[in-house]
């Protein structure tokens, strides 16, 4: 219960004008506790004070928790039910997001149609991984199927142990006729509903993007 002090009964509460009393009840085994809480007229700093005096430690009746643990669960209850509310918000924002992306790259190349999918399928003598000592170990786990292989297409499917598949594709644009090629690599990846999954497809177009460009580079230093 609030009380707003007026110019009536201001001599006899002690307070200012606009001032006022917070009452708070605790049942014990005899008698009801009460306690007072000055409050001033500012919202925050009313409000402030009406938490303070919830959670001050009353004394309880016997049998019966005191007042300070309540205080304490109603924060859990609280906090458990934000981290739910913040959950569901993020999901909801991913589901906005596509669940299959695409990140490709391209370049012009001689033309020379046959050579270049040969480097293309020995990939250790181009691939950023492979020249990297790091990553050879997990690119040896890698487990590759050829999809599609035409005279201007060759498409792979990449399986990593207790990973996704992902299909990494190969496209020459071009005619015979033409002095060079144009070669594109694209990887295609597809997601699930988890938020977490969606918001880390943001970094793919840096992560591969950047790869598949030093790539495509040793490609053309090779031909």
């Amino acid at each position: 219960m609030f009380q707003i002090c007026d110019k009536g009964n201001r001599r006899r509460t002690g307070l200012r004008r606009g001032e006022g009393i917070f009452w708070t009840k605790a049942s014990t085994t005899s008698k009801l506790l009460l306690r007072r809480t000055l409050v001033r007229s500012e919202p925050l700093w009313a409000f402030r004070q009406w938490t303070i005096a919830m959670c001050l430690p009353l004394q309880a009746s016997k049998g019966r928790r005191p007042t300070s643990y309540l205080c304490r669960m109603r924060m859990i209850k609280l906090g458990l039910i934000s981290v739910v509310f913040l959950f569901l918000i993020i999901t909801l924002i991913s589901l906005m997001f596509p669940s299959q992306i695409r990140i490709s790259r391209a370049t012009n190349l001689p033309n020379k149609p046959e050579q270049i999918f040969t480097l293309v399928k020995n990939e250790r003598e181009w691939h950023p991984a492979y020249l990297d000592s790091g990553s050879t170990s997990q690119m040896n786990q890698l487990q590759k199927t050829i999809v599609e292989q035409t005279d201007s297409t060759l498409v792979y499917s990449l399986q990593q142990p207790g990973r996704k598949k992902v299909t990494s594709g190969w496209k020459l644009y071009g005619t015979s006729t033409s002095d060079s090629l144009t070669l594109q690599w694209y990887m295609d990846f597809k997601l699930s509903w988890y938020p977490w999954e969606k918001l880390s497809s943001l970094f793919y177009e840096h992560t591969y993007g950047a790869m598949m460009e030093r790539g495509l580079r040793n490609l053309k230093k090779r031909l």
